[in-house]
């Protein structure tokens, strides 16, 4: 995708609108982990030793996202936690996630954001599951959020929602 970010209009169960940061993710052997899937934050324009920064706006969710064309499978990571971003900053998922997406549609991953010591969960999901998977980014993202505005703001934390609770906003 040459053009960042895509802005789409979606319709429920999906928020109404979408900005999405889609990169092709890789297994690159220097990754820390040998077999780790990782993409490069480079935004069209963006220059080396600069700092970008990912487009937010009221009423839409943001999606940083990977995809892996081997196992048709996408990655989304949490957006607000990498926000700002130096060039070309790695961001990685296990292995095993993708591996365990690719078998069962989809799965989760709590990984530890070392620069800035919070964690962050990932889902992962093959595209014949890419709208639970959207459902599921928006539920973690929105409940880091409401529990770090009721003061919960030394480690971003994600519980497993009830998607029985009705609307995604």
């Amino acid at each position: 995708m040459a053009t960042k970010p895509l802005r789409l209009r979606t319709a429920s169960p999906l928020p109404p609108r979408l900005i999405v940061y889609l990169f092709n993710a890789t297994d690159h052997p220097s990754e820390r982990r040998a077999g780790d899937y990782r993409i490069q934050l480079r935004l069209p324009g963006q220059r080396p030793r600069s700092r970008g920064s990912l487009e937010s706006t009221p009423g839409s969710m943001v999606v940083l996202a990977g995809y892996i064309q081997d196992f048709d499978t996408f990655i989304m990571w949490d957006a607000t936690a990498h926000s700002e971003f130096p060039y070309s900053k790695g961001v990685q998922v296990a292995a095993r996630t993708v591996h365990q997406a690719a078998i069962d549609g989809i799965a989760e991953q709590i990984r530890l954001i070392r620069s800035a010591g919070v964690t962050e969960h990932v889902v992962a999901a093959r595209t014949d599951h890419l709208v639970q998977a959207l459902v599921r980014r928006h539920e973690i993202t929105r409940d880091d959020l409401l529990a770090e505005t009721h003061g919960d703001h030394g480690q971003r934390r994600s519980t497993k929602a009830d998607s029985s609770q009705g609307g995604l906003w």
